[in-house]
């Protein structure tokens, strides 16, 4: 008996709209209590101008068939699908706790997102304004967020008092965004405000990277950090509070690491390898102030062989003296090796090199003179490891 007097109110009552909805249609706001007297916006559930068989199929599935009534925090849309032209889900309030914001989403299966935008032609999510986080995802064993396409922006959040976009406790990827716009950007960070930062990045601790740049299937990807292409005054500047450090290659594979600097041709102007060796296409040269005439440049000598030099003094001692290297300075270069030595006397007495062993040279006065002059001496030898380098081709490293 409850069922059929249920139904014959409902089309009584359908009957009595059918007959008064056109009538009065227009803009449905919402209302309080609905009255079957003329249109009533009340009355218009779905908010579409009218009161028609539409408002009394979605107010009747209220109703349970065991005559239970589903209150608006029960509903259970699961496996539904939403369509439609111009007319948006919104969620519209003020919310607190528990939750703090007007739409939860909860996934307890283990690998699911909390969050993901399949398509849109459009951005994928945009939050306007938020006093806290524009978007906020505490845990999940998935990605924490996920946009697979979007014509525009897959994020886009301003005005946010605290995170654009927060993740936390996220079991794989934080965020993951994809974009297929050669002109456009994976992700895009912006800060407006002077002296804040667009983007912060942190490991988990000082052996795993803060950022890492490039990577593709084929393995061949170089990570690359550029200034803004279409600023041509734009500068990269590394800033440190300490020490900057740049590990080559750090896998230690067959290939060999160079730090590389190139010109606007493309061509190698300066590099460092993994083994230290240093080159150069200009000068190399010491900034050094003076006193009345400013900085001023000092350039380094070029050998074709790889030399050290050592300088010194002696003194003769009837007409003789031995000097023994520095002991510090032997054990840089290869003194069983060729080496030179130019000698400088301070006084009225030629000299020459008498001997030369690979611990010590001695030095005399020519003629037999028994001369007891001071000298200057100018070691050269050859670097240890480097002896058999002499003007090598220069190695070509480009981009």
């Amino acid at each position: 008996m409850k069922t059929s007097a249920r139904w014959l109110f409902a089309a009584a009552s359908l009957t009595l709209l059918l007959s008064i909805g056109p009538a009065f249609a227009q803009e449905a706001p919402d209302a309080g209590p609905c009255a079957a007297v003329g249109y009533d916006p009340a009355c218009d559930v779905d908010h579409d101008g009218d009161i028609d068989i539409f408002d009394i199929q979605l107010t009747s599935g209220r109703w349970g068939q065991a005559g239970v009534w589903t209150s608006d925090n029960a509903h259970d849309h699961l496996g539904q699908t939403w369509t439609g032209v111009n007319n948006p889900l919104t969620i519209q309030g003020s919310f607190n706790a528990p939750g703090f914001a007007p739409l939860v989403l909860s996934n307890s299966f283990a690998g699911g997102d909390g969050l993901k935008i399949q398509s849109s032609a459009g951005d994928g999510i945009q939050v306007s304004s938020a006093t806290f986080a524009g978007v906020y995802v505490e845990s999940t064993n998935g990605v924490g967020f996920h946009v697979n396409s979007a014509g525009t922006y897959g994020v886009a959040t301003s005005n946010t008092a605290y995170d654009g976009v927060r993740v936390r406790l996220a079991g794989q990827n934080g965020v993951s965004a994809e974009s297929t716009s050669a002109d456009h950007y994976g992700g895009l960070f912006y800060n407006s405000t002077a002296g804040g930062a667009g983007l912060y990045a942190r490991s988990g601790d000082t052996l795993a990277p803060d950022i890492v740049l490039g990577g593709n299937n084929s393995g061949s990807d170089d990570g690359r950090l550029v200034s803004q292409p279409s600023y041509p005054g734009s500068d990269i500047m590394l800033q440190s509070n300490d020490e900057v450090w740049l590990y080559l290659d750090d896998d230690n594979d067959a290939d060999a690491g160079n730090f590389v600097i190139l010109n606007s041709a493309n061509t190698n102007v300066f590099s460092v390898n993994e083994s230290g060796n240093m080159v150069a296409a200009g000068t190399k040269s010491a900034v050094v102030e003076t006193e009345q005439h400013g900085q001023r440049l000092l350039y380094a000598m070029e050998s074709p062989q790889n030399w050290f030099e050592d300088f010194g003094g002696g003194q003769l001692a009837g007409g003789q003296a031995t000097i023994a290297f520095e002991p510090i300075y032997a054990q840089t270069v290869n003194l069983a090796e060729p080496y030179r030595v130019f000698l400088t006397p301070l006084g009225d007495c030629p000299l020459y090199v008498a001997e030369k062993t690979p611990t010590s040279f001695t030095v005399r006065a020519m003629g037999g003179q028994t001369c007891d002059i001071a000298f200057d001496y100018r070691i050269v030898a050859l670097r240890k490891g480097y002896e058999e380098v002499r003007l090598e081709a220069a190695e070509v490293i480009e981009d």
